[in-house]
């Protein structure tokens, strides 16, 4: 799991996962809220794809820990165009590292061959172009619907 800066980003997807004392129709009302307000920007701007998963036990907490027990809590899982940022970082310290050749032979000896590797920068080139261009394809998207209207 990665933590990244949604504000600017597009959405693919979204889960809610709540648990504890939660109400249906409140869950309800809270998509409802996300999907009028607009404040989240989905890909497929017609029918933004949220899933809700309910659990009526309370989330476990160590005791020894300190904290609280909440009566409720919600964990949301999101798949956004904000990846990019965090794949280009690792990408980049990756790349510094595979051209000083540093820690290769660790792979070599597990099996994996050298032309594995161009395999893998070709394939990360690629994930990063796809999500690009879903951005780039809902922000063409965006300006011609607000045109026509």
């Amino acid at each position: 799991m990665i933590s990244c800066d949604v504000r600017q980003s597009k959405f693919l997807s979204s889960s809610l996962f709540y648990n504890g004392d939660i109400n249906t129709t409140d869950t309800i009302d809270t998509v409802g809220y996300l999907k009028l307000e607009k404040t989240i920007k989905f890909i497929n701007n017609s029918s933004p794809q949220f899933s809700l998963h309910m659990n009526s036990q309370p989330i476990i907490i160590n005791p020894s820990s300190g904290i609280a027990v909440p009566k409720r809590s919600v964990t949301t899982l999101c798949n956004s165009t904000a990846i990019i940022s965090m794949i280009s970082m690792i990408f980049n310290k990756f790349m510094s590292l595979y051209h000083k050749r540093a820690y290769i032979h660790w792979f070599v000896g597990e099996g994996m061959e050298s032309g594995e590797f161009g395999e893998t920068y070709e394939n990360v080139i690629r994930f990063q172009r796809d999500y690009a261009e879903l951005e780039q394809n809902f922000d063409f998207a965006h300006e011609y619907i607000d045109d026509e209207i």
